[in-house]
């Protein structure tokens, strides 16, 4: 995604990406952008659960009306103080602190477990040429594939992982 949010969509000259190469790396930013939003609302789903009952109704609001108060008065900071030394809130951060650590724990066994499929449309040569065609360079670029079938850019092997991910 990170790569394809990269290419230009038409050289610093004006001469335009490839009309289907547009339409796959936009198709394939939607699906990356559609798998993102869904991994984010299962994260929403199981942070809701993860949390305590009656979380909510002890969170702190004025602790985080506080300290994002730029022209925090004096009167402000000793009530902040106050607040954060008091056996409840430091019982609630205790609690805080152990649902970020699970809802981190999930995070990173979701993210792990790669449940979120992406329908990629593949790139062909045309498609690496139109966008060499685009990307600033004060070179020209010579792409093509040696005798194995990896992709080749001004001669040099590209990784077979990124051939194998792209290109068709």
């Amino acid at each position: 995604m990170s790569f394809l949010q990269l290419v230009p969509l038409k050289s610093d000259e004006g001469t335009p990406l490839a009309n289907k190469t547009k339409v796959k790396i936009i198709l394939n930013l939607v699906a990356y952008e559609k798998a993102v939003d869904d991994f984010n609302k299962d994260m929403q789903g199981i942070y809701s659960k993860l949390k305590p009952e009656g979380y909510d109704e002890h969170a702190f609001a004025r602790v985080n009306e506080l300290e994002k108060k730029k022209d925090i008065t004096e009167d402000e900071k000793k009530e902040l103080e106050s607040i954060k030394q008091s056996e409840e809130y430091l019982s609630f951060f205790a609690t805080k602190k152990t649902l970020l650590k699970e809802y981190e724990e999930a995070r990173a066994s979701a993210a792990e477990g790669n449940d979120y499929n992406v329908s990629e449309r593949a790139f062909t040569d045309e498609d690496l040429v139109s966008i060499a065609d685009v990307i600033p360079s004060d070179k020209e670029f010579s792409i093509g594939r040696n005798e194995s079938g990896e992709i080749q850019v001004n001669g040099i092997t590209v990784l077979a992982e990124i051939g194998r991910m792209f290109c068709i």
